[in-house]
């Protein structure tokens, strides 16, 4: 088996597709994404890289479905260039890598384009697999979205909100980052690691129904440091605007109206 199965699908490679574009309210979608299937089975790592968009990391567990990667471009054009948002379109490129020099393999995304208004295009990333042991996300202009995946955790993106749901504890390492938005960690319990939350314009909010909680450092509205369950891993959460949210309950999918205001 080869040690890296390599797709590489730049959309200049597609100028009949293209033409299927439809412009909405200024902005340029394409009505189309293009999903690749993986060759994959068992535990995998995720390290997704795109200049901007957003990113959803989704492990399935048992339920039925081939791991994939789908990928949707768009741009976001005045109404009186969405011609130039459709050609421009060909400046985007992907790639999509399994390498298999470890284990687990890693499912690796990386995405680029030549628009000199990069601020103007994304490319949005959908990663789904059954058992994902390790995310690393990268991105701007777009929120991050990790249901059900365990390990260690590294997200950073602008101007996006996160959401990370772990269906089993979490030991950490787990860092999350952004510069405007929200963040939200739910977790069952057995969770455990060195919190060190804070926001610079906005609220930390907490609820740990289980567990051992030894509170240190500062701690006020916009921060919250302390250890849960004796962990020593760092739990980082980062935002410059925006509130931050961490829950440990027994059923973290179900949302708490306590954690909304």
């Amino acid at each position: 088996m080869p040690l890296s199965d390599r797709i590489r699908r730049p959309w200049f490679r597609f100028p009949a597709i293209l033409g299927s574009i439809v412009v909405l309210s200024g902005c340029v979608h394409p009505d189309f994404g293009t999903r690749t299937r993986l060759d994959l089975s068992g535990p995998v790592l995720v390290d997704v890289s795109t200049f901007a968009g957003d990113v959803n990391i989704r492990s399935t567990g048992d339920a039925p479905g081939e791991p994939y990667v789908y990928v949707k471009p768009m741009s976001k054009y005045a109404a009186h260039r969405h011609d130039e948002g459709r050609a421009r379109l060909s400046d985007i490129d992907w790639s999509v890598e399994v390498s298999r020099e470890q284990d687990p393999p890693v499912i690796r995304v990386r995405a680029s384009t030549f628009e000199h208004e990069q601020q103007r295009q994304r490319l949005h990333v959908t990663v789904s697999a059954p058992s994902i042991e390790g995310v690393r996300v990268r991105t701007r202009l777009g929120d991050i979205d990790v249901d059900r995946a365990s390990g260690p955790m590294d997200l950073e993106t602008t101007d996006g909100d996160i959401d990370i749901l772990a269906d089993r504890p979490l030991d950490g390492p787990l860092t999350a980052v952004t510069t405007d938005g929200d963040i939200q960690l739910r977790t069952p319990p057995g969770t455990r690691g060195r919190l060190d939350f804070f926001t610079g314009d906005g609220r930390v909010v907490s609820r740990i129904t289980r567990g051992s909680t030894r509170v240190q450092g500062r701690n006020d509205d916009r921060s919250f440091q302390a250890v849960l369950n004796e962990g020593l891993e760092p739990f980082v959460l980062r935002t410059n605007d925006g509130m931050i949210r961490f829950m440990v309950k027994p059923s973290p999918r179900a949302q708490s109206s306590q954690l909304l205001d």
